[in-house]
């Protein structure tokens, strides 16, 4: 995808994200937190070289895209350098800036509540969505940050 597809992706989730009460739709906010922080993660590796805006979207394989293929027509490709469906995942070849690393350090503590708390029955307390909350918030400046300093 394009940066500004990303960032308006970002933006998308994140209103939406607004809308729900972690406390009472946490999977739903969650989600949304995550999915739209992965989106403008995206938008900054793209803004720092690490990886290439292209028309592949990535699956849970590393490597393997999908591409549209003609109208409504999608086909598998094997790609580098393309966008991240999880943090790490695939993994990003070159050194991350400072900015990238916070937004990865941050993602990583979001990642840590899915399985006990999407996939599992861990309680959701108010310190697991704080927690959350924070590391959002976090991946979002980290990424604003690395999106501010684009390489022309």
């Amino acid at each position: 995808m394009k940066i500004e597809a990303h960032v308006e992706k970002w933006r998308r989730f994140d209103a939406l994200r607004a809308r729900f009460d972690p406390g009472k739709e946490f999977e739903l906010w969650y989600w949304t937190s995550l999915s739209g922080g992965t989106a403008i993660i995206n938008a900054a590796l793209h803004a720092a070289g690490l990886t290439d805006e292209n028309g592949y979207l990535a699956t849970q394989i590393p490597e393997v895209y999908v591409v549209m293929d003609g109208v409504d027509r999608w086909r598998h490709a094997i790609g580098f350098r393309c966008d991240l469906i999880h943090v790490g995942l695939p993994p990003v070849e070159a050194p991350l800036t400072q900015a990238l690393q916070r937004a990865f350090a941050a993602m990583d503590v979001m990642e840590h509540y899915r399985d006990p708390c999407i996939r599992g029955d861990h309680p959701i307390t108010a310190e697991v969505t704080m927690a959350c909350d924070r590391a959002y918030a976090e991946i979002v400046a980290a990424a604003r940050a690395a999106l501010a300093e684009r390489r022309p």
